[in-house]
């Protein structure tokens, strides 16, 4: 009887053993399912916060010239270590841009200029290169720079437009830029330079972190 007893008693111990075992595997179980959730709550709220923040800028330029709106989407990506890609996260992307041309609005100024259908102004970025706008609110400034609406030089055939002095200036629907010089009667116009237009694939270009658009190469259009 003694030996039964101890035997049962071994098996007791065993089996309080396995029961001990199996309820740490639950709860590691349980924690690693919540660990899981967790993460893929704070991916997304995360993710999301960035995708509103581009709406945001959105809507606050639903009003600039030129603008592009930016598109926003967001995926699921599976996170890849050293262990099994057990895991995944949410992650806002920006699929493109929304090149579509805006409502047109006749403003009677000379230097407001919109382009219809589709293309492109040039315009000199502050490095050196050029980039593209479909701003249209131009200047003269003090040198006789013509400049975008952001105050980048426009370009023309053979770089910068600079504008002399004049008491009246017309922007051809190609780009001619003609102006009536000081003291010259109405009829006499003469051709100053040419807006530097371009109209390249749409799959080639892009938005950059400046609001203007490039092309994808980096070289110009």
């Amino acid at each position: 009887m003694k030996r039964l007893y101890r035997a049962q008693r071994v098996g007791s111990k065993i089996a309080f053993s396995l029961s001990e075992q199996l309820q740490a595997a639950s709860v590691c179980r349980r924690r690693k399912t919540v660990d899981k959730l967790l993460y893929v709550a704070m991916s997304g709220a995360s993710e999301n916060a960035i995708a509103q923040k581009a709406h945001a800028n959105n809507l606050a330029n639903v009003s600039t010239n030129g603008f592009m709106r930016d598109l926003e989407q967001a995926r699921s990506m599976p996170v890849y270590g050293e262990v099994m890609p057990s895991r995944a996260y949410a992650m806002s992307e920006r699929p493109g841009t929304d090149f579509s041309g805006g409502a047109m609005v006749e403003t009677g100024r000379e230097l407001d200029i919109a382009i219809k259908g589709n293309g492109w102004i040039a315009v000199q970025t502050p490095d050196g290169g050029e980039a593209y706008t479909r701003s249209s609110g131009m200047n003269i400034d003090a040198l006789g720079v013509l400049r975008d609406g952001s105050g980048l030089p426009v370009m023309g055939n053979g770089g910068p437009i600079a504008v002399p002095p004049q008491q009246q200036i017309e922007i051809g629907a190609d780009g001619t830029i003609s102006i009536r010089s000081l003291g010259e009667s109405p009829q006499v116009m003469a051709q100053v330079d040419r807006i530097k237009l371009v109209n390249p694939d749409l799959k080639t270009m892009e938005k950059g972190p400046d609001g203007l658009i490039h092309t994808k190469s980096g070289r110009p259009a």
